[in-house]
């Protein structure tokens, strides 16, 4: 293993100078990200996706511009150019997973920006959900379920990968420290994102519009193992009547954010700084998801039908702990992927100019003391010493500083999902979904829907407040 790290060494100082170290990348910025988010809070949803699909050129990643065209075009209710872009967004996650191995070696050594952005498995999982409502918008109740269906498969296989890529990395690290995990704050990777209420909610009223109940109540049990409300009319709807679920998107995901610590060579196997007289260390860094008070502005949503109120949603997920729980399991994997870079980007800079330290830290050891001129002259080589070492410094900050975490994703997510059912009599009727805020306004939104006996229908709704 220590035969792959030196190895690299000679190869690194090429490609911090060759490469961008300091890409940028889509979302990056927090304050970037909010701006976006401006644009799907006026009130104009088909306005919003307008402008993110006409401002393809300006995403420097495919993958952002996808994630972001299908989601905007979603809430503007163009379900065939949201089934568009989020087919394209999941071939891409797919497509870079597979990539990512030849891509593997460029990252460690510089950072993880020099990757094509992989997206993330909360990212992955709710293209899934928005393209199963996509294709039930645009009648295709098949192909729906295929993408609820790729959800559980998806969140089982991504933990079980996750898992050996770390256990790969450590075998590695343990060559130069016996413990890999020194500089991580405690109780980071706990955490397991392995389930979807809203995909199971989804898969029950699917599975009962095929007339599949037996599937349906097998949903319904793990919504309610899970203690997700959901009532029993959701599968088993009253004779004669038919049963209304509607499914709401409040709110847009928070950003995320660099952590970052910083990591000593002290005590590191086969690696030291002796002719440097500070301490050097290295940056190790990983994303989060910001710590925000909320995401939305929405305070409760009540439905009211053919002007009487009729039930209350409850949050049944959120997205923004999606990518909390997400960024919690694969952060053990980012960490030790920065940790290794630091160890090489830092000692391949420290190997470039050895030498020269060396060779001022001869000449001291050569010049007698002795007398005027044997003083100056070793003052001499005593500050070219120091200047060579301060531009040692210097360059090994620099290289620190290409130490940035990836903080790219899709702007566009909601950050939370709600539901509710009614059951109601076969025929037409007028659904006003009422959004309070927090502020004290109120947002509506005003649907009229067929509703069939011994049938579910989804009525969609969302404010991006």
């Amino acid at each position: 293993m220590k035969n792959k790290f030196i190895l690299l060494l000679s190869v690194v100082l090429l490609a911090l100078f060759v490469s961008c170290a300091t890409a940028t990348s889509d979302g990056a910025q927090i304050g970037e990200h909010n701006v976006k988010h401006s644009i799907v809070q006026n009130d104009d949803p088909k306005a919003a996706a307008a402008q993110v699909v006409n401002s393809r050129e300006k995403y420097a990643d495919d993958l952002v511009f996808a994630l972001d065209a299908g989601f905007t075009t979603f809430y503007a209710e163009d379900y065939e150019a949201a089934s568009s872009y989020l087919a394209q967004a999941e071939a891409l996650i797919q497509d870079r997973y597979t990539k990512s191995i030849s891509q593997d070696i460029s990252s460690y050594v510089v950072n993880d920006l020099e990757k094509d952005y992989p997206g993330e498995l909360y990212e992955d999982v709710a293209v899934n959900i928005f393209s199963a409502l996509a294709y039930y918008n645009n009648g295709n109740l098949d192909d729906a379920m295929v993408e609820i269906r790729r959800v559980n498969n998806k969140l089982v296989d991504f933990e079980l990968n996750i898992k050996k890529q770390e256990k790969g990395l450590v075998d590695v690290l343990l060559a130069f420290t016996p413990n890999p995990f020194q500089d991580l704050p405690s109780g980071l990777g706990t955490t397991s994102y392995h389930y979807s209420p809203l995909a199971t909610y989804l898969s029950m009223v699917f599975y009962n519009m095929k007339g599949d109940s037996s599937n349906a109540k097998v949903d319904y049990s793990s919504l309610k193992d899970h203690q997700y409300y959901v009532s029993e009319e959701d599968y088993n709807i009253p004779a004669g009547s038919g049963r209304l679920n509607i499914v709401s998107f409040e709110g847009l995901i928070a950003a995320k954010e660099e952590e970052a610590r910083n990591s000593s060579f002290v005590g590191l196997k086969g690696i030291n700084f002796s002719l440097l007289k500070k301490p050097v260390s290295h940056k190790v860094v990983w994303p989060r998801i910001k710590e925000t008070a909320d995401n939305t502005a929405v305070q409760s949503v009540t439905v009211y039908v053919d002007g009487k109120q009729a039930t209350t949603l409850s949050m049944i997920e959120s997205f923004t702990q999606d990518a909390k729980d997400t960024l919690d399991m694969t952060v053990r994997t980012t960490y030790l992927k920065s940790y290794y870079r630091g160890l090489t980007k830092m000692t391949a800079a420290y190997a470039a100019s050895e030498a020269a330290l060396k060779a001022a830290n001869e000449k001291i050891g050569s010049i007698s003391a002795s007398g005027i001129a044997g003083t100056i002259a070793k003052k001499a080589a005593e500050v070219a010493f120091n200047k060579v070492e301060d531009s040692v410094y210097a360059s090994l900050n620099a290289i620190n500083d290409t130490e940035v975490a990836d903080t790219r994703m899709g702007n566009y997510l909601p950050s939370q999902a709600s539901v509710g059912g009614v059951t109601l009599s076969p025929g037409s009727h007028e659904v006003r979904i009422v959004y309070s805020l927090k502020n004290g306004k109120t947002i509506e939104d005003v649907q009229t829907v067929e509703i069939v006996a011994g049938k579910n229908t989804i009525l969609v709704s969302t404010c991006a407040k």
